[in-house]
C-alpha cells in the first residue's frame, strides 16, 4: 500500500525539550525518508498532569521538528495507568499502519531492553501471586507489579519510561502486532531533558497564571466539587474506588493548595500519579459507566491534529484503503467521544473570561488539523 516506511512515536511533549529532540533524532536515524507518525496526549496527560502548554502549541512543536502526522490520544485513554495508556497508544499506531515504533528507555537500546522480555518468567503465575500478596499488605498495584517482576527476574521497573516500555512490549506480544519495536537508551546527562524540571522551573515564575497551566489552578474547583457532592455521587466517578472519596473529602478541608492535598492522599496503596489521575477525572466528571463503555472497545476514530505535506500523502493512502476511521473535522454527532475532548478543552480553559473561553472552544472544533 505504502511507498515508504512509516515510524510511530508516542509522546506528551509536556513541554518539548532536548530529550524529545534526541527521541526524534533516533527515529530519523532509522529511515530519514519515512513518514513519522506521533500519537500525542491531549490537554491532560498520563500521569495526571495538566499539560503546561495547550494542545495546539505542542502539535505545532511536533510538526516543526519533523513529525509528519500527529494523532490525538483521546483524554479517556490518555489519563490512565501505564498499561491502559500503552495499549491504546499502540492501537492508534497500529490503525495508522506503522511499520515500526520507537521509544526511549533507561535500561538500554533495543537488544538490551528486549532481551529482558525473552524470559518467560514474566508470565509466571507466581508474579500474580506476589502482586496480590503485596496489595493485600496495602501497596499500590504499580509498586507491587514492579517488586513481583524484580523477585522473579531481577528486573526492577522503577523509572516511568521503563514501566511504559514494559507495557509497550507486553501489549505488542499479546496483540501480535506486525510492527517492529525499536528503543534507545535515554541520556539523562542532558540537564534540560527532564520535562518535570522544566515544569517546576516554570511554576516558580511569577506570571504562571497568565502564561502556563498547572494542576494548582484547579484546587478551588476541586474543593467545590468535593464539598458539594456526596460520597455516593463521587463513587460514580471513574477511578474512585475503595472509598477513597472519603479520604478526599476529609483532606480537602485540611489543606489549602493542590500539592499539599495530593501529598496528604498519597499512601502505599495510592501512588501520586494515581491520585492526580483520579483528580483529573473528578474535574472532568468522567462517569464509570462512560469510561467502561469506551475502555471496553477499540478507539472509535483516529483524530488527526496536524500533518505535513508528506503526511497528507500518507493519509490519502490510508483513506483509500478504508481501514481506519480517520477524522479530520470535528463532528460530535458522528463521534460522541469528541464531546469529551470539548469538555476537556472547557476544563483546561475554565478560568478564562467568556470571550477567551469561547475562542478556545472554537479552536477545538475548527483549528485541527494544523497543516505545516
Amino acid at each position: 500500500m505504502k511507498n515508504s516506511k512509516s515510524i510511530g512515536l508516542i509522546a506528551e511533549l509536556n513541554p518539548f525539550h532536548l530529550g524529545h529532540k534526541t527521541y526524534l533524532k533516533n527515529a530519523f536515524n532509522l529511515d530519514k525518508y519515512a513518514t513519522f507518525i506521533m500519537a500525542l496526549s491531549p490537554n491532560f496527560v498520563q500521569r495526571g498532569e495538566v499539560a503546561i502548554y495547550p494542545k495546539y502549541k505542542r502539535v505545532k512543536d511536533a510538526l516543526k521538528n519533523g513529525v509528519d502526522i500527529v494523532v490525538e490520544i483521546p483524554t479517556i485513554f490518555a489519563v490512565q495507568s501505564a498499561d491502559i495508556y500503552a495499549k491504546y497508544s499502540l492501537d492508534i499506531l497500529n490503525e495508522m499502519m506503522v511499520d515500526e515504533i520507537v521509544f526511549g528507555t533507561e535500561s538500554g537500546d533495543t537488544d538490551l531492553f528486549l532481551n529482558k522480555f525473552k524470559n518467560k518468567e514474566f508470565n509466571n503465575p507466581r508474579v500474580d501471586e506476589i502482586i496480590e500478596d503485596l496489595m493485600d499488605k496495602g501497596y499500590s498495584y504499580p509498586y507491587s507489579k514492579a517488586k513481583a517482576i524484580q523477585t522473579i527476574t531481577d528486573f526492577y521497573l522503577e523509572n516511568p519510561n521503563d514501566i511504559l516500555g514494559f507495557e509497550y512490549v507486553k501489549n505488542h506480544q499479546e496483540n501480535k502486532y506486525k510492527f517492529k519495536i525499536n528503543c534507545y537508551k535515554r541520556d539523562r546527562s542532558e540537564s534540560n531533558s527532564s520535562a518535570s524540571k522544566i515544569r517546576s522551573k516554570k511554576a516558580k515564575q511569577l506570571d504562571i497564571f497568565n502564561r502556563y497551566n498547572f494542576n494548582s489552578k484547579y484546587f478551588d474547583l476541586l474543593k467545590y466539587i468535593l464539598l458539594t457532592k456526596s460520597s455516593i455521587e463521587l463513587d460514580e466517578i471513574h477511578l474512585i474506588e475503595e472509598g477513597i472519596q472519603n479520604l478526599f473529602k476529609k483532606n480537602i478541608v485540611e489543606t489549602d493548595n493542590m500539592d499539599d492535598f495530593v501529598e496528604s492522599c498519597v499512601s502505599k496503596r495510592y501512588s501520586r500519579a494515581r491520585i492526580k489521575r483520579t483528580i483529573i477525572h473528578i474535574l472532568l466528571n468522567t462517569k464509570k459507566t462512560d469510561a467502561k463503555k469506551y475502555l471496553d472497545n477499540s478507539i472509535p476514530y483516529l483524530r488527526i491534529l496536524g500533518f505535513s505535506s508528506k503526511g497528507a500523502k500518507y493519509l490519502r493512502l490510508l483513506e483509500k484503503q478504508g481501514k481506519a476511521n480517520i477524522v479530520t473535522r470535528f463532528s460530535a454527532q458522528d463521534n460522541p467521544l469528541l464531546l469529551e475532548e470539548l469538555k476537556a478543552t472547557a476544563l483546561y480553559n475554565f478560568n478564562k473570561n467568556p470571550k477567551q473561553l469561547n475562542k478556545e472552544l472554537e479552536k477545538e472544533k475548527r483549528l485541527y488539523p494544523i497543516q505545516k
